[in-house]
């Protein structure tokens, strides 16, 4: 008849489980230490990502807006002013949901749709009868916008930020004969 051998039972004072346990535990704390030290690391890559991704759809955004800022103005901005007003009003509008926007405190009927942040600015302007393709009746508008907008990131990253900021800068142009359908 076939017996199976007896299981040793460790004694209290086996030498071999004692350091068998030691080496386990041992083993626990270096794990623990390991993760200790590569939590920040990860979080900080985690932390990364997610700021790259916040501002890159804030760029998106900003660049969408002021291609379309710079087509309305050309389209129908009948000076530099006009053209500021138009594509303050439309880059305004159009960035309202993105991470650094910010409202006017104007209280004037005229500044419903403006902002304070992003910043637009029309670098050239240029209304022109005698360019081809122009008539004194559908002139060439030609307006180039600049936008910049003061992106926060969730960390202060030194080496990547300026005190704290990333500044996200478009700029588009468009030309177009104005008044034909």
């Amino acid at each position: 008849m076939f017996t199976s051998p007896p299981h040793h039972q460790p004694r209290h004072g086996d030498s071999n489980a004692v350091s068998l346990r030691r080496r386990n535990r041992r083993s626990r704390g270096q794990s623990v230490a390991e993760f200790a030290l590569l939590l920040p690391v990860m979080l900080a890559f985690l932390g990364l990502t997610i700021d790259f991704a916040r501002v890159f759809q804030a760029w998106i955004t900003m660049e969408s807006a002021t291609r379309d800022a710079a087509e309305y103005a050309a389209t129908g901005g009948s000076s530099s002013s006009d053209a500021l007003t138009k594509a303050k009003k439309t880059i305004c509008l159009q960035s309202q949901n993105i991470p650094g926007f910010q409202r006017s405190t104007a209280t004037s009927p005229n500044d419903v749709e403006q902002c304070a942040s992003p910043t637009v600015t029309i670098v050239s302007y240029n209304l022109s009868e005698t360019a081809a393709g122009a008539s004194h009746e559908h002139p060439i508008g030609t307006v180039t916008v600049r936008s910049s907008l003061p992106f926060h990131p969730l960390f202060a990253y030194p080496f990547l930020t300026q005190n704290g900021t990333w500044t996200v800068i478009t700029e588009a142009t468009f030309s177009i004969a104005q008044g034909r359908s």
